[in-house]
């Protein structure tokens, strides 16, 4: 492109995280590979503007390898944050890496949470998003403290073409997030 050259931008579509729930409460966000990008936006969020500062935060970030680890900076930041743990694994590991290795789902052995206190945020390939469900409602967190983003193909972005439907809802409009008691109320669950 040269100066001058028209760029078209579409987006932001649908439904972001629900900020205004986030202040006061324990914050645990799971992320897997890319998945960090849309959690990080929310986490810069939180540490800028006290109107969504929660009490703690926990991110749990796994990726498939040491070299794939994305926002190195942002991670090595918040590490030193009070009230900030971070924890890292990858599937493989790589001369010189002497974190964790294995599920991203492994990593909340390490978290304390109070299940009536804790907002979970979680974005990620599917497999690891249905895991790290299961695990947070074996420890008691309730449907509507697990947030989640759904990813599917959105042609038209606006509702239009239904290509990225889940029963009576649409990714494009109704999500991309989506709270684990609105799933239940869909036949999709098997897709999370």
């Amino acid at each position: 492109m040269k100066p001058g050259d028209r760029v078209g931008v579409r987006g932001p579509y649908g439904r972001p995280f629900p900020m205004s729930r986030l202040a006061g409460r324990e914050l645990l966000f799971v992320a897997g590979g890319i998945g960090l990008a849309p959690l990080r936006s929310v986490i810069r969020t939180c540490l800028a503007d006290e109107r969504y500062r929660p009490d703690t935060i926990t991110l749990l970030y796994g990726s498939r390898c040491p070299d794939e680890i994305g926002f190195l900076a942002d991670l090595g930041a918040w590490k030193k944050r009070e009230g900030f743990a971070c924890h890292l694994t990858v599937d493989r590991c790589t001369e010189g890496w002497d974190g964790a290795v294995g599920l991203v789902t492994s990593l909340l052995e390490k978290v304390e949470m109070d299940p009536g206190r804790t907002l979970a945020l979680l974005c990620g390939p599917a497999l690891m998003i249905r895991a790290t469900i299961a695990e947070l409602q074996d420890r008691g967190l309730p449907p509507e403290n697990i947030i989640t983003t759904l990813e599917r193909h959105m042609k038209c972005g606006v509702g239009v073409c239904r290509h990225c439907h889940l029963d009576s809802k649409l990714v494009c409009k109704d999500g991309p997030v989506f709270t684990l008691a609105e799933l239940r109320e869909l036949s999709v669950m098997e897709l999370v």
